[in-house]
């Protein structure tokens, strides 16, 4: 044992050590690393595994007090060690109150969503956007609350304005309110195909089929919108150039009868 005892009855490290701990788990404890290094050390044909296996009990102790003493095997001679482990509760404890917070919103989510349907005339409005090809395709989505203020007009109470910008409708909430209507789309005369996206993430997070539905149909059209006029463009371009190769043609031909 690399700890021995003085004859004054208080502890050393190995033979040549002063005699300064009181207890023996105070001279292990103190000189753990040089025990695990010295004492521990595999040899040529015996690997040593350091990895801990806490019990229930002792991860308990360790979060709730912030160490846990362990008493561990030593050599193949039975000599044993105690390690100390010790834990930071304080980054542990801000990242848990943080997961609480996540949480806790997600739940306020569900409660909310639970009592929501599909705001048909947000999908009718969203789809004559679509039509009237007032898309964005390319940017990022975000709406904050002064997007919002801006859909209420100068007044601050337009609500059938800014009803007809949101795909879900909390019938649970008071009407002309804000929590009455979740998942915008759109936003300064447009819908974003990003935020359709977005509303599909979420809906289907919270089993909001119709809802998830909804957006894909409008995106779908979105897409067929674009497909259709890639087509025509196609088509224009390939008439155009129909065109300059007739009246290339034409001006060879009367080239060649002046010759």
């Amino acid at each position: 044992m690399p700890c021995q005892e003085c004859e004054n009855g208080k502890y050393k490290w190995g033979e040549t050590g002063e005699c300064l701990y009181e207890t023996l788990e105070d001279c292990q404890s103190a000189n753990q690393g040089e025990y695990l290094e010295e004492t521990l050390k595999p040899s040529s044909d015996r690997p040593v595994d350091f990895t801990m296996n806490f019990t229930k009990e002792q991860m308990e102790k360790l979060h709730g007090e912030g160490e846990v003493l362990i008493e561990v095997e030593g050599n193949e001679e039975g000599e044993t060690m105690n390690i100390l482990f010790t834990y930071d509760k304080e980054d542990e404890g801000e990242e848990l109150e943080e997961d609480i917070e996540k949480e806790e919103e997600e739940e306020e989510e569900r409660e909310i969503y639970a009592k929501s349907k599909l705001n048909s005339a947000g999908y009718d409005y969203a789809a004559s956007l679509v039509e009237s090809d007032k898309v964005d395709r390319d940017s990022d989505w975000s709406f904050t609350s002064e997007d919002g203020n801006d859909l209420l007009g100068e007044d601050g109470d337009d609500w059938e304005n800014y009803a007809k910008w949101f795909l879900l409708e909390n019938e649970d909430a008071n009407e002309d309110t804000k929590d009455r209507y979740k998942f915008p789309f759109g936003k300064d005369g447009k819908i974003y195909r990003s935020a359709l996206s977005a509303i599909r993430q979420r809906a289907s997070q919270f089993g909001y089929d119709d809802v998830f539905e909804a957006a894909g149909k409008l995106i779908e059209m979105i897409d067929k919108e674009d497909d259709e006029l890639e087509k025509a463009y196609s088509k224009l371009t390939k008439s155009m150039l129909d065109d300059e190769l007739d009246d290339y043609i034409d001006k060879i031909t009367d080239a060649i009868k002046k010759l």
